[in-house]
């Protein structure tokens, strides 16, 4: 059993976009003459695409969700983005055999977009966003899309993020798993196959895999998956009810489908 094709995040993964995002939503809120909402509200609302980041946003005004989303997207650009990789993703990135792809609830223009403007766009071999299947993470649509894509089997295939939906997505394909706790979300999830604080620390979690550890609690037939149960996640609140926060390879298959750029990684 090896590890073939490995899934991430973005936002709180890879980048950490959270200033980036704190300031488009404030920014859209001042447009329709709102007052801005603290930054660990706003990052406690990110994880479920744009739209449901838009109602959660504006829940508290007469705005349309369609008009604050479009708002949102307006005064979100990359270009002008200062998000930072986490420590280590670049010099990890090229250690990795497996095929890298990404999986994002983000727009895929803007995934692309910051990729780019980091000289990262090469080495991941799919990109799948918030918009290139009809269902957002935790849905496993997009990771049923990857299986078939690079023919390998639900334990072939590692999924990275630093969010609910992230584990959510994993289990319910039957996929292994890392949480990332030096994401956007804190240390406290339960149900992850396994925990890392450093990006860095990846490299030895697929190597573990590879050499047949089995994390506890994992079970399952090879390819056999579930649908996660109540009770595998657990995450701990502050005293004011927010949650705690926490502070490219491989060449792809030939065939297109959806997010698949035909890109072949450096």
């Amino acid at each position: 059993m090896s590890i073939k094709v490995i899934v991430f995040d973005l936002d709180g993964t890879l980048f950490d976009t959270r200033a980036d995002i704190v300031k488009a939503v404030n920014r859209a809120r001042a447009s329709f003459g709102l007052e801005p909402l603290d930054f660990d509200r706003i990052v406690a609302m990110v994880g479920n695409g744009v739209k449901v980041l838009a109602e959660r946003a504006f829940r508290d005004a007469p705005i349309v969700p369609e008009l604050g989303h479009s708002r949102i997207m307006e005064f979100y650009a990359p270009d002008d983005s200062t998000a930072p990789l986490y420590p280590g993703v670049v010099e990890s990135l090229p250690r990795f055999s497996a095929h890298l792809t990404i999986v994002s609830n983000k727009p895929t223009e803007l995934v692309h977009a910051l990729l780019q403007k980091n000289g990262l766009d090469t080495r991941f071999a799919y990109v799948a966003g918030g918009d290139t299947f009809p269902q957002l993470k935790p849905d496993p649509a997009a990771l049923h899309f990857i299986m078939e894509r690079f023919q390998v089997s639900a334990n072939e295939l590692l999924v990275v993020g630093d969010h609910t939906p992230d584990i959510e997505m994993a289990l319910a394909a039957g996929a292994f798993n890392v949480y990332c706790n030096y994401g956007f979300f804190g240390k406290d999830l339960i149900g992850a196959n396994f925990t890392v604080n450093s990006f860095p620390e990846l490299l030895d979690v697929v190597r573990r895999i590879d050499e047949g550890e089995i994390p506890a609690g994992r079970k399952k037939a090879e390819g056999e998956a579930r649908e996660p149960r109540k009770g595998d996640f657990d995450r701990r609140h502050d005293g004011q009810g927010r949650q705690r926060q926490g502070n490219r390879g491989q060449r792809p298959h030939h065939g297109r489908g959806p997010g698949d750029r035909d890109r072949r990684p450096r």
